[in-house]
């Protein structure tokens, strides 16, 4: 069976140990003035980071991961990998969305609509009436060919189905009105990067397997 890319990280093989760094990384250079000042300037676009490892793996588990990363070519094939600490929203801990419906009646499934998305501001509808988006939630949408992935860097609550709140990183130009967000398991596009995973084999005990990569938005 031929494999398609991006490959969807598989957490039921290899969980991830802590810590793991999930985060912006920010282009800027930052210089001070002759008067004192310190100004910051932005030289691109911030893309997501991601220096993990995997938890202790039996030896099975161990040559599936190892398999799984070779056939990424290092940074050549992408994956889809989405913070496990941060994969249901911070009000809504648990396991699927039994009961809870949208403002319009319809059953709720984790995937709310974008009405609109600039600069730092994010638009929602289509939400349960008073549902509460908490700092630190993630939420996703389809971008070309890719996903724009985002943070939540306040706590808003829906009025009657719908809110707006503040982001991080910037929405790149162009998402596109009534995309589909994703509220649970929000996830990105991945590349890994040098040094790519090279884990030593041990005689005794379990192997984990560190990695890095940084987000393809392009």
């Amino acid at each position: 069976m031929a494999i398609t890319y991006p490959r969807v990280y598989p957490f039921s093989v290899a969980a991830i140990a802590a810590p793991l760094v999930f985060t912006p990384s920010r282009a800027q250079n930052t210089t001070r003035t002759r008067g004192g000042a310190v100004q910051t300037a932005e030289r691109g676009r911030s893309l997501w980071s991601i220096d993990a490892k995997t938890t202790i793996l039996n030896p099975a588990q161990f040559e599936e991961m190892q398999a799984w990363f070779d056939s990424l070519r290092g940074g050549l094939n992408t994956f889809i990998f989405y913070d496990p600490a941060r994969a249901r929203p911070r009000a809504y801990p648990g396991v699927g969305w039994s009961g809870v419906t949208r403002h319009s009646g319809l059953p709720f499934t984790g995937n709310c609509t974008l009405q609109s998305a600039s600069g730092y501001t994010v638009q929602l509808s289509d939400l349960p009436t008073s549902y509460v988006l908490s700092a630190g939630d993630m939420l996703c949408w389809l971008w070309g060919s890719t996903r724009t992935l985002h943070r939540a860097v306040e706590t808003v609550t829906a009025v009657n189905g719908a809110l707006t709140v503040q982001v991080e990183p910037d929405v790149p130009p162009g998402s596109p009105t009534f995309a589909q967000v994703a509220l649970e398991t929000a996830h990105a596009v991945f590349r890994l990067v040098d040094p790519f995973p090279a884990p030593p084999r041990v005689t005794y005990g379990g192997d984990q397997i560190a990695f890095k990569a940084m987000q393809a938005l392009y």
